[in-house]
C-alpha cells in the first residue's frame, strides 16, 4: 500500500476549492472532509444531510449540491472579473 500525505499535498493547492460532503456518509466520515478543508487554502466545505458518497439525481441532496456548485462558480467568476479589473488599472 502506498502512503500518501494528502493533507500536505492539499495544503499546497492554492486554487479555490469546493468540497461537498454528506454528514451520514459511511465510507469517509464528515470529520475527514472538515479536516481536509481546514488545511486547504481557499477551500469551502458544504455539508449535506445525506448518507451518499456521490450526489446522484435521485438522491435527496442533489439539487442542493448543484446549488453549492453554482454558487462557487459564481464566486470564482466574480473574483476573476475583480482581478482582471485591478490588472487593467495597474
Amino acid at each position: 500500500m502506498v502512503n500518501v500525505d494528502i493533507e500536505r499535498i492539499a495544503s499546497e493547492v492554492n486554487t479555490p476549492k469546493l468540497l461537498l460532503h454528506s454528514l451520514g456518509e459511511r465510507s469517509v466520515a464528515a470529520l475527514e472532509g472538515r479536516r481536509l478543508a481546514a488545511v486547504m487554502p481557499n477551500a469551502e466545505i458544504v455539508l449535506h444531510q445525506d448518507d451518499n458518497h456521490i450526489f446522484l439525481p435521485q438522491t435527496p441532496e442533489f439539487d442542493q449540491a448543484l446549488a453549492a456548485i453554482d454558487t462557487c462558480i459564481g464566486k470564482q467568476t466574480h473574483h476573476q472579473v475583480e482581478c482582471a479589473g485591478q490588472q487593467r488599472r495597474n
